[in-house]
């Protein structure tokens, strides 16, 4: 009976390899699973549509980005808060700027002793750092808290609790950057001021463009990237794969760091269970994933990288993946546990879904290292907490193996042959 059984397998096997064309793995596959063994590869490239990647080029120009087989086209947007100092230095030299943020505040001068106060300085800190003696500000008896340097100005601002002013702020303020081409529109975010894409771009030369500027005038800020996922060809599995992807990349990248520095965003999580993702619409971790957020899009946005360059490199790998959704390499049934940590929260479900590529790509050094992720995922999982001793761990792991080099990658992620 079972070798009738088997038979059968292999006849079936020859049969889909026909229609695929070029499937080596499957009599590996069947084999291995009646005799007790486990294929490494979890997913069959064969099923999935050859990709079509961005070129230098086509990132470059204003050509616009589209799905594949379609006439959709990605788009990408910004919003971020602005720090206070870096915020003066850009409007400093524009009198009319300067005029409108002085009414706003009142245009209320402060004596010394009363600085001194409120920004916690000695008189001779203040002599030193704040108002120099040798500064022409020092003739006067008073001053405007936009007289003072930058770092005394952010202290100023960051205490200020008029919510009302800090809106008109921050309109006054997307003012001044429209007429610099940024093209924003400003909000009052928790007291300070957000500046959002006032439309969005098409063409990526133009969008990375715009965030070298920002790079360029707002080195401290923080400015979140957005992609916009045409949601008539790319589904709801395919923009959750596409978040998990960008989401393992940015945590596995604090590697670099001694994993000390803490998550800015580590409440939710693209990986988790397809199930919840869906249930909840929106995930709010180092990634945002709003799924349909947008009539016609899914809106996935960047909450954390390091260097602007970074952060544009993670928005080539969304184009990528979203311009071939039907390439994408996914795992509707991962459901990794939820960890809590303030340092690395998510990071075995980084690991998981990283190994479970690697073991995908099929060689023998990458099925090691994703064995090798998955278990130190499912340690954490098995205690229920991220210790110290295991970041160390999985630094070294990542350090020794170059993991990061191997995240750049694209095949790992989709079908590109």
């Amino acid at each position: 009976m079972k070798a009738k059984k088997i038979i059968l397998l292999l006849l079936l096997c020859l049969g889909i390899s026909d229609a695929r064309a070029n499937d080596n793995n499957c009599f590996s596959n069947i084999l291995g699973n009646l005799f007790g063994g486990k294929s490494s590869k979890e997913i069959q490239a064969a099923e999935f549509q050859k990709a079509n990647l961005i070129t230098p080029e086509m990132w470059a120009t204003e050509k616009k980005l589209l799905v594949s087989g379609s006439n959709k086209e990605l788009s990408f947007s910004y919003d971020g808060e602005l720090a206070w100092d870096e915020l003066l230095k850009f409007v400093k030299n524009d009198p009319e700027t300067m005029t409108s943020l002085n009414h706003l505040l009142g245009n209320n001068r402060y004596k010394k002793p009363e600085l001194m106060r409120l920004l916690k300085v000695s008189e001779k800190q203040f002599d030193s750092f704040v108002i120099r003696k040798e500064s022409p500000l020092a003739q006067q008896e008073s001053w405007l808290i936009t007289e003072l340097p930058p770092r005394y100005f952010a202290f100023m601002m960051e205490n200020f609790k008029d919510s009302n002013k800090i809106e008109l702020i921050s309109k006054e303020i997307s003012k001044h950057m429209n007429k610099k081409g940024f093209f924003t529109e400003g909000h009052n975010d928790s007291g300070f001021v957000e500046l959002a894409h006032s439309s969005f771009d098409v063409e990526p030369s133009v969008f990375s463009g715009t965030m070298k500027k920002y790079e360029e005038n707002f080195p401290k800020s923080t400015i979140h990237l957005h992609i916009g996922i045409p949601n008539e060809v790319v589904n709801n599995s395919e923009a959750i794969a596409i978040g998990r992807a960008i989401e393992s990349k940015i945590i596995l990248t604090l590697a670099d760091h001694p994993f000390t520095n803490e998550l800015a965003y580590a409440n939710f999580s693209s990986l988790r269970s397809e199930k919840n993702v869906l249930k909840n619409k929106e995930y709010r971790g180092v990634i945002r994933l709003g799924l349909n957020e947008f009539k016609g899009a899914h809106n996935l946005e960047i909450r954390q990288y390091g260097k602007m360059n970074e952060g544009l490199d993670l928005i080539q790998l969304g184009s990528n993946l979203s311009m071939n959704p039907k390439s994408l390499y996914k795992f509707d049934h991962f459901s990794p546990a939820v960890i809590d940590d303030p340092y690395t929260s998510n990071l075995n479900g980084a690991l998981e879904y990283v190994g479970k590529l690697f073991k995908n790509k099929g060689t023998e050094e990458f099925t090691r290292l994703g064995d090798e992720m998955i278990t130190m995922a499912k340690e954490m999982e098995s205690e229920m907490i991220i210790s110290e001793k295991m970041r160390v761990k999985v630094r070294k792991f990542i350090e020794k193996n170059k993991i990061l080099g191997k995240l750049d990658d694209l095949s790992l992620f989709m079908k590109v042959e």
